[in-house]
C-alpha cells in the first residue's frame, strides 16, 4: 500500500513532509513537524499548503463571528416568541374559564344546570339521621362547658 493517495492525501501511521493536515472525517487540524502522522492507517489526512492556511483562518474565524450573532439573534427572538405564546394561552385558558365556569373535563353533566342545583338543595333540607343528630348535640354541650 503506498503511502500517497494523490495530490495532498496521506494515510495515518506513514511518513509524511512537515506541514499542517486536516483530518476530513473528524475536522482536525493537526501541525505536523516530520516523522510519522498519528492514527492508524485507515485515518485518511489531506496536506493544507501553508499560504491556503493563511487565507483560511480568517474566513474561518470571521465565519465563526457571524455565526454566534446570528445563532443569538435567533436565541432572543426564540425567547421572546415562547413568551408571546404562553401569554396568548395563558389569556385563551382564561377567556375558557369565562366563558365556561361550570365545566371541568372528563365530567359529564347530564342534567341541566337547574335541576343539579335544584337537587343539591334538596340534599340540605333532608332530615339529619339519629347519629348525627346525637353529635351535634354533644358538640353543643361541649361548646357551652367550654365557654
Amino acid at each position: 500500500m503506498s503511502n500517497d493517495l494523490g495530490g495532498y492525501g496521506r494515510r495515518g501511521n506513514r511518513s509524511a513532509k512537515t506541514g499542517i493536515y486536516v483530518k476530513p472525517s473528524t475536522g482536525e487540524w493537526i501541525q505536523h513537524s516530520g516523522g510519522l502522522l498519528p492514527g492508524t492507517e485507515q485515518a485518511r489526512y489531506v496536506r493544507i499548503p501553508a499560504p491556503l492556511v493563511l487565507v483560511l483562518q480568517p474566513l474561518l474565524g470571521g465565519l465563526y463571528l457571524l455565526s454566534l450573532s446570528f445563532m443569538g439573534c435567533l436565541a432572543v427572538v426564540w425567547s421572546l416568541g415562547r413568551r408571546a405564546v404562553r401569554g396568548v394561552m395563558a389569556l385563551l385558558a382564561l377567556g375558557a374559564e369565562t366563558l365556561f365556569p361550570a365545566w371541568v373535563p372528563g365530567r359529564s353533566y347530564l342534567a341541566s344546570y337547574r335541576t343539579r342545583h335544584a337537587r343539591s338543595e334538596d340534599v340540605g333540607n333532608r332530615d339529619m339521621s339519629d347519629e348525627l343528630q346525637q353529635a351535634a348535640r354533644e358538640i353543643e354541650e361541649l361548646r357551652t362547658k367550654e365557654g
